[in-house]
């Protein structure tokens, strides 16, 4: 679900570039409407910050745990990788690899060839 969330994000995030946006502020504009809670975007964010690379990072120096309050207030950003991504110049699984499933789906690896197609709204294979 990271990457729904970057995806239901990424406009945000843009949007509010250069200037960093507040995790919270973030995760409250993506929750609108949704079913999930605020723990599970978290969580999502959380992910996108710990990858080998990250696609958000801390807008200033952040010295406190990430499953803390502190998490909650800090301000964050897209990463250069992070705009690459979000322009379709470059793929975080090839990048940061994957393991989940989707859909009965096992995606695993950095050589995964499936993918989320937003415009067909399931997962489709796309050619390496």
């Amino acid at each position: 679900m990271r990457a729904a969330v970057f995806r239901a994000s990424k406009k945000k995030l843009v949007r509010a570039l250069p200037k960093p946006t507040g995790a919270s502020h973030l995760v409250a504009s993506v929750m609108r409407g949704e079913t999930f809670g605020d723990i599970y975007y978290f969580n999502a964010l959380r992910g996108l910050i710990q990858a080998a690379n990250q696609l958000i990072c801390f807008a200033e120096p952040f010295h406190s745990d990430l499953s803390g309050d502190e998490f909650r207030r800090s301000r964050i950003m897209l990463t250069d990788f992070g705009r690459k991504v979000v322009a379709g110049n470059a793929d975080t699984v090839v990048f940061n690899g994957i393991d989940r499933r989707i859909g009965g789906v096992h995606l695993q690896g950095s050589d995964c060839p499936w993918r989320w197609s937003e415009a067909e709204r399931k997962v489709v294979r796309r050619a390496l």
